[in-house]
């Protein structure tokens, strides 16, 4: 299962890559482009897995994200699962030495599971909503940290 879990890693990244390079393609303003471009990739990391606990490579590779205790999960645990991936050197270790769950899934306390996955009464509009804060806090964090950034690529 972990090859499903690494391959379908890899798929959600390439999907998000590729909305970022169209993203700096389509802005005519470098530096709007590129701070839209780093808040959809942020938005897109932080908020995987949330509609019915799969992301599109989960989905395609048939696995899913379940709480340990075989309930939904929560926002709370998203985040947290999805947060620890900055510390992604670390959670690399851990995968090899434990073979079983990321350091984001033991502190968010989920499992991966394969098959088909039954949803349990998700609330979507608070899933719409998370997605929609995460894009705009990232964001508006995005724009204080590049406004004086004066990159030849930004110009």
């Amino acid at each position: 299962m972990r090859l499903k879990i690494s391959i379908a890693f890899l798929i959600d990244v390439f999907i998000i890559a590729v909305a970022c390079v169209i993203i700096q393609f389509v802005c005519i303003n470098k530096q709007v482009g590129t701070i839209l471009a780093a808040s959809v990739m942020m938005t897109g990391i932080l908020c995987k897995d949330t509609f019915k606990n799969q992301s599109i490579g989960k989905k395609l590779m048939g696995v899913y994200v379940e709480s340990t205790t075989h309930k939904n999960i929560t926002i709370r645990q998203h985040l947290i699962r999805n947060l620890i991936l900055c510390l992604w050197p670390l959670e690399g270790v851990l995968i090899v030495l434990t073979k079983d769950r990321r350091l984001g899934d033991y502190l968010a306390q989920t499992v991966h599971r394969e098959g088909k996955y039954m949803v349990k009464n998700q609330d979507k509009k608070s899933i719409i909503l998370y997605w929609i804060v995460t894009f705009l806090i990232s964001s508006i964090i995005l724009s204080f940290i590049l406004r004086d950034f004066t990159h030849p690529l930004l110009l």
